[in-house]
């Protein structure tokens, strides 16, 4: 993707503080008002000065301290609703971003989900969108207040001598021009380290989801060296990064103190000649404190925002990523009022006519495939490892849309129902469906209309799971943990079935979802496949013998086309890859 400009990061930021802009305003102006109150302060005590050596009046001296008390209350009051309104704003900032985010994420096209690295994900969503927020409230606002700062500062400065001044006024060049230079090169450092830090994340993310599969292999070895080459390459860019900082912030600090310098000796022959009165030189000194204070807080920012710019980029680039309806006012019509067509029900008859899909176009999955499935039907879904079974379920689903041909639902296209409705018309088990870490209710109740409890505990006896939940101590509410800890795999996967039936979804396929099973929890399933296939279009994958050979009909799939569809009986007699399969599963199962 194109790199944006500085103005188009702005802009994609600003639109979402665009609903806080009125907190932003006081908090602003809280903020202007504090730094205003605060420069009066050297002004205060050079007037304190002045009025003691002069006239040395006690109930003076205390007027001026009292008007240095006011002013100092009223400049930390300010302050503390700058810091109390920082809070409130960024909570709901990074509350709407992410919330957005998170919805979009859930409606990226099919093919951005096997591109996208689980843990660079991870840390867009926190480090980069926190940035964001950094950005606006601390390096933005503080950009403002600190320039302000400096004008205000070298109009006292200006007022008490223009020597003085002008002096101050000639340094400030020097410094900018210095934060301007080293700002170019630590921008693009940034941003490499950003990027190579969210590839470590995800890298780092899938080894521990495979800890165990690498104490098997002995591979620890070779995951700690490619660990340490990935961090070498950071700490490397991190190294050079920081000692142009560091490099800056020294030059900085040398200009500064020079400058610093040529100030005190010119004020001091300045009062000695009877031009500057002590108090005088004495508020001039501190105000240019504040301009070398300010304009360090502006490097510093400056060097900030080259961070925070590359987070935004790295935010809005998942902002760019096509979304399944293909439409920004649809997407937010349906994250804020739901699915379209929501009262409908379709009746499940499936037809995909000259439908050709390919991953890569090196490599066709189908190649004008077509096949008609009537309504309440159970079919069986054989073929080899890598035909494309479990392809032709996520074309169904849309989760990827075919490159030519058509697939309908009910004789009618399925890129013209509403995404969400459709899928809400699909119930899906896979073979290692997911498994929330949540309460066995949580996980069984995703459909509004059948999450009561009646349903829960209808679809619980249809796999056998009704006694051993009842069983339990917290029964729907008992927690299985993440992915399922607390239970086996088979009654894992009894868990997703189960939460495919509380849908009740008029077509309902299931991937080799009773792979897992023993025989006894299989026959389970299966009897309940011969009730729900009464008022359900049934689509099961699977190569175990037992299930095939019960289905209405069986579709075999060989290189990317229909190979055989028919009963069990004819395939066998006129379908070789069909009986090459079912006397390879024979064996199998004989051995």
């Amino acid at each position: 993707m194109k790199e944006k400009s500085v103005k188009e990061k702005l802009k994609f930021v600003l639109k979402f503080a665009a609903p806080h802009k009125w907190k932003f305003a006081v908090m602003q102006l809280c903020m202007i008002l504090a730094s205003v109150t605060l420069l009066i302060l050297p002004y205060i005590i050079g007037w304190l000065i002045d009025e003691v050596l002069d006239s040395q009046n006690m109930s003076r001296f205390i007027y001026i301290v009292a008007v240095y008390g006011g002013v100092y209350i009223f400049n930390q009051a300010m302050y503390t609703v700058v810091n109390i309104m920082e809070k409130v704003i960024s909570t709901a900032f990074l509350f709407d971003i992410r919330a957005e985010l998170y919805a979009r994420i859930l409606n990226f096209k099919g093919r951005y989900l096997t591109s996208i690295y689980s843990g660079d994900m991870i840390s867009r969503m926190g480090y980069d969108v926190d940035q964001l927020m950094t950005m606006i409230s601390i390096n933005l606002f503080g950009l403002v207040s600190n320039v302000l700062n400096l004008v205000i500062a070298l109009a006292f400065i200006l007022h008490s001598n223009i020597w003085l001044g002008a002096f101050t006024v000639l340094v400030t060049p020097v410094i900018i021009y210095v934060s301007r230079f080293f700002f170019g090169k630590t921008k693009s450092g940034n941003s490499q380290i950003i990027k190579k830090k969210g590839l470590l994340s995800s890298w780092l993310y899938e080894i521990l989801g495979g800890m165990q599969e690498i104490k098997l292999l002995h591979a620890s070895k070779q995951v700690i060296s490619e660990f340490l080459r990935r961090s070498i390459k950071i700490a490397r860019l991190s190294i050079d990064l920081n000692r142009t900082e560091v490099l800056a912030e020294r030059i900085n600090a040398g200009i500064s103190l020079a400058a610093q310098m040529g100030l005190f000796a010119i004020a001091a022959l300045l009062v000695m000649n009877r031009h500057l009165t002590i108090g005088g030189g004495t508020a001039c000194f501190a105000y240019y404190t504040t301009c070398i204070t300010a304009f360090n807080s502006i490097n510093s920012k400056i060097l900030s925002l080259s961070s925070n710019l590359a987070s935004c980029e790295r935010v809005m680039e998942l902002f760019e990523i096509d979304l399944e309806d293909g439409r920004e006012e649809h997407f937010k019509q349906q994250v804020i009022s739901g699915p379209e067509n929501s009262g409908k029900r379709i009746l499940g008859s499936i037809e995909f006519k000259n439908v050709s899909f390919y991953y890569n176009k090196e490599q066709n999955i189908f190649k004008n495939l077509s096949f008609h499935i009537s309504p309440r039907e159970k079919i069986a879904i054989v073929g080899h490892s890598g035909v494309g079974k479990s392809t032709l379920v996520n074309l169904l689903c849309r989760i990827y849309d075919v490159n030519s041909g058509t697939i309908f639902i009910d004789n009618k296209d399925i890129a013209e129902y509403d995404i969400k409705y459709l899928r809400n018309q699909i119930g899906v088990v896979h073979q290692s469906s997911i498994i929330f870490n949540g309460s066995i209710r949580f996980n069984l109740q995703f459909t509004e209309d059948k999450g009561q409890d009646p349903y829960l505990w209808e679809a619980l006896k249809m796999v056998d799971l009704f006694d051993f939940v009842k069983g339990l101590e917290a029964g729907l509410d008992t927690i299985v943990g993440s992915g399922g800890l607390s239970f086996s795999g088979g009654q894992k996967q009894r868990i997703a079935i189960a939460r495919a039936f509380v849908k009740k979804s008029p077509i309902m396929i299931f991937d080799e979802s009773t792979s897992s099973l023993d025989s006894e929890s299989e026959q389970t399933i299966q009897n309940s496949w011969e009730i729900l296939g009464k008022n359900h279009t049934l689509l099961i994958i699977a190569h175990r013998l037992s299930t095939i050979i019960h289905a209405d009909r069986i579709l075999v799939f060989e290189d990317g086309k229909v190979a055989g569809f028919g009963r069990h009986e004819a395939l066998l007699a006129s379908c070789g890859t069909y009986k090459a399969l079912f006397q390879e599963q024979y064996l199998r199962e004989m051995e």
